[in-house]
């Protein structure tokens, strides 16, 4: 891998480093008086095991898989970290910065190096006008995806320096960590998204049940990526190619509609999603909501087709949401995202068309969430999906991979995580790029 100097909210596949490799990481804060220090999370993360927190007064986790030479008020560290020898349930390390008063909008040009074998993999420069009041900030992370590692430039600040980081990720401030002073929230009046999903919620209560739980969870993930009063419309791309007959019949088609429609639900307050098939060819099936919702799967009347496309599908959503589907090269603004839930257990036959399609709709606010399913024989190679998340070229990175096996088991939990995982990324990125509104 070559050297990169990513950009704030930027990611990089670490495709040449194998789970034997140790990294060491600098990371020069900019501020003086600041303290360094790299959280291990799980999937969801979460901080489950406190030892895996280094910092000056923890330097080590518990078999030196990750060690630190932070002192207090360091200003700058240096970590070491043996990839191979973390276990399986740390999932995320999270480089941060923190200090008793800030602010960072005060901090000098700071910086975060991934150095491997003596080379440099990776640099993120950052300073004082990436932030305002911020006490604690994220400054980068590397963490699992896909079988290998993937790094990413986060940048994202708290007023609420180490203590609002610790009860992000959930665990709770110790004598021995570098103490800063508890955030202290404002009440912001109730919005009119918030009320109309409190009417929306009686709803569900009344006419869907199964989705009270779904909801729940759903809004958590939402809530920790700061979504909570995010607005986006929702769609969902099924795939009704042969293959896919016993995922239809055995019910678990039906489950992943409900778990849309809840995600859908914190989204959109009209709790509607667009449903959209695609097989040889490609087509539009209507909407389905809260109404609508039970035996909806049933009443589709699915007829499977002897091919796949992704391409012919993709320009479908695309005229729907935009009114044409062009090969684009400016970006076009819109006040509402599109977040698209792609279901599907194969590969393409139009990859060429595809490709293309994912590199038009980079210029649009449209994120392609790609869910691949693993069935025996089939869709066990989702290669070329892989390919499609970190597709090279393109005006800004729109799409995520993640895959399941079949059937279905993955808790509600942790699917809602991988559903959102990189979106609020991407939210970020679309804003800065000018195709959705500045956060107000």
């Amino acid at each position: 891998m070559t050297t990169a100097a990513l950009t704030r909210g930027e990611r990089r596949p670490l495709s040449d480093l194998t789970h034997q490799t140790t990294v060491e990481v600098s990371l020069d804060s900019g501020l003086d008086g600041a303290d360094v220090s790299v959280f291990g999370l799980d999937a969801e993360r979460r901080l489950r095991d406190d030892r895996y927190f280094q910092f000056f007064n923890q330097p080590e986790s518990p078999s030196s898989e990750v060690t630190t030479t932070s002192t207090p008020n360091c200003t700058r560290a240096d970590f070491r970290v043996d990839l191979a020898r973390l276990p399986q349930e740390v999932a995320r390390l999270v480089f941060v910065v923190t200090h008793d008063t800030g602010p960072f909008g005060a901090a000098r040009a700071g910086t975060w190096v991934l150095r491997a074998g003596g080379q440099e993999l990776a640099r993120y420069t950052f300073d004082g006008r990436d932030f305002q009041a911020e006490q604690a900030v994220m400054i980068a992370e590397l963490y699992r995806h896909g079988g290998g590692w993937r790094l990413q430039a986060v940048g994202q600040g708290f007023n609420g320096g180490l203590q609002a980081l610790l009860e992000y990720f959930g665990g709770e401030a110790s004598q021995e960590a570098p103490a800063s002073p508890a955030p202290t929230p404002a009440v912001p009046p109730v919005s009119l998204k918030k009320q109309a999903q409190v009417r929306l919620d009686k709803r569900i209560e009344q006419d869907a049940p199964q989705l009270v739980n779904l909801v729940k969870a759903a809004t958590v993930s939402l809530e920790k990526r700061g979504l909570g009063e995010h607005t986006a419309r929702v769609a969902l791309a099924l795939d009704i190619s042969g293959s896919m007959t016993d995922e239809y019949r055995s019910g678990a088609v039906q489950a992943l509609v409900e778990r849309a429609l809840a995600l859908a639900t914190r989204f959109d307050d009209d709790g509607v999603i667009d449903v959209f098939t695609f097989g040889q060819g490609a087509y539009h099936a209507g909407t389905v909501d809260i109404g609508s919702l039970t035996g909806y799967v049933n009443r589709m009347r699915v007829r499977f087709e002897g091919g796949t496309n992704y391409g012919k599908v993709m320009a479908l959503i695309r005229r729907h949401y935009f009114g044409d589907a062009p090969s684009r090269s400016r970006a076009l603004s819109q006040p509402t995202p599109v977040y698209v839930m792609f279901v599907t257990d194969g590969a393409t036959q139009d990859r060429a068309v595809t490709e293309q399609q994912m590199r038009d709709s980079a210029f649009e606010p449209i994120f392609w969430k790609l869910m691949g399913i693993e069935q025996g024989g089939y869709g066990s190679e989702f290669q070329f999906l892989e390919r499609l998340d970190d597709l090279k070229g393109r005006f800004l990175d729109n799409a995520d991979f993640f895959k399941v096996r079949a059937p279905i088991k993955i808790t509600d939990a942790e699917l809602y995580e991988l559903l959102l995982h990189e979106y609020d990324v991407w939210i970020t990125q679309a804003r800065a790029k000018g195709m959705l509104p500045p956060q107000g």
